[in-house]
């Protein structure tokens, strides 16, 4: 009598499956659902293979090297010119260059400098002191005082997330990520970057007329604007030119939670997530919920949402086909279902246990 008071719960729940599944089929809610073999699955149904962002090629990310002697807008020079006089008529001038490549130096004038090396500058401001009848023969001497840089700020999922001085002409992408100490362990695929761009107020007068006296120039309207990079892609591409101005963000953007469900007959069901760049097979999953509650499951049915069909899909699986097959260990992605299913031999065991725990061994070559 004990045995049956122990009995009647499961009974009571194999019942009430069993019903329903008479309901699900009799009413037709389970005929929406295809169902097909693990190891005969069609291509539009497989998970694609991981991209791991961490070891993809981001070389490409990358500007074209500049060289240190190569002047840009913004440099500072230190201008030494000896006359060959006395040593009162030599003198030593520092000279930032403008925005439009131009530096003023001081007793020659004007001059375009921009792109540049320094052997040119020497060359440009020597001959421009000859032309314009300053000096008669200096010799001058171009020295590099400090490079334009530019103030970038990365963020997000990198190792050392800070503010980061990129010099101007190497001011790349990726030089931005490198000296962010790399992709963390959560980052995701996608980069995006923020800049500010300053307009004028709408009152404010015409560049090219005098300004009224009295006249105060509102505060200039910030306006953000941005754009996104996908990693992957630009890897692939030909040449993929990112250069970040000074004041940019870089946001690299946190990998996206990847649950899946593992449920039915295991010791752990529940949810769990995909690891980061890792792929994820079936018997994996299988491992992270505890293992099968019994030895005897083996059927399980992997519910997997396609892209292409409107209705999920359910994909049949052998756990000894798994093992001994590559097919049958599916590789598993964001949203699927996995359920160790039971089976006739699985009831009838799991009675037995209740019924008979002790003779369990001997009585399972018989009904296996």
């Amino acid at each position: 009598m004990a045995s049956l008071v122990k009995i009647a719960p499961r009974s009571k729940l194999g019942s009430m499956a069993l019903a329903a599944a008479v309901i699900c089929l009799v009413g037709g809610g389970c005929a929406r659902a295809r169902y097909y073999q693990a190891t005969k699955l069609p291509p539009e149904l497989l998970m694609p293979p991981v991209e791991n962002v961490r070891t993809v090629d981001l070389s490409r990310l990358a500007t074209a090297s500049v060289s240190n002697d190569l002047i840009a807008a913004g440099d500072v020079l230190q201008v030494n010119i000896e006359t060959g006089y006395a040593a009162e008529d030599d003198s030593s001038l520092v000279v930032r260059v403008g925005e439009d490549g131009i530096a003023n130096v001081p007793l020659i004038g004007r001059l375009p400098l921009a792109s540049l090396r320094l052997v040119g500058a020497e060359q440009a401001i020597g001959a421009a002191a000859v032309d314009r009848h300053v000096f008669r023969n200096p010799t001058v001497t171009v020295v590099m005082k400090q490079k334009q840089v530019n103030k970038v700020m990365v963020i997000g999922a990198v190792e050392n997330p800070g503010v980061y001085e990129l010099p101007r002409g190497s001011s790349s992408l990726l030089s931005a990520i490198v000296a962010a100490g790399g992709l963390g362990d959560e980052a995701g695929t996608t980069v995006q970057i923020r800049r500010s761009a300053l307009s004028r107020g709408p009152n404010a007068p015409p560049l090219d007329r005098v300004t009224p006296a009295g006249f105060r120039q509102p505060a200039p309207a910030v306006q953000q604007v941005s754009y996104h990079v996908d990693l992957i892609e630009a890897s692939k591409q030909d040449r993929a030119d990112h250069h970040l101005q000074d004041g940019d963000v870089v946001m690299v953007q946190r990998r996206d939670l990847q649950p899946f469900d593992v449920i039915g007959l295991v010791s752990k069901p529940g949810r769990f997530e995909l690891p980061p760049n890792k792929e994820l097979y079936l018997l994996d999953a299988l491992a992270m919920a505890g293992g099968v509650s019994t030895q005897w499951a083996d059927k399980i049915h992997v519910t997997r949402q396609s892209r292409d069909q409107a209705q999920p899909v359910v994909i049949v699986v052998s756990i000894k086909e798994a093992k001994r097959h590559g097919k049958g260990n599916l590789r598993l992605g964001p949203g699927d279902v996995v359920s160790v299913e039971g089976t006739p031999t699985t009831l009838v065991t799991d009675a037995i246990k209740v019924v008979a725990p002790y003779s369990i061994t001997a009585l399972i070559p018989f009904i296996w």
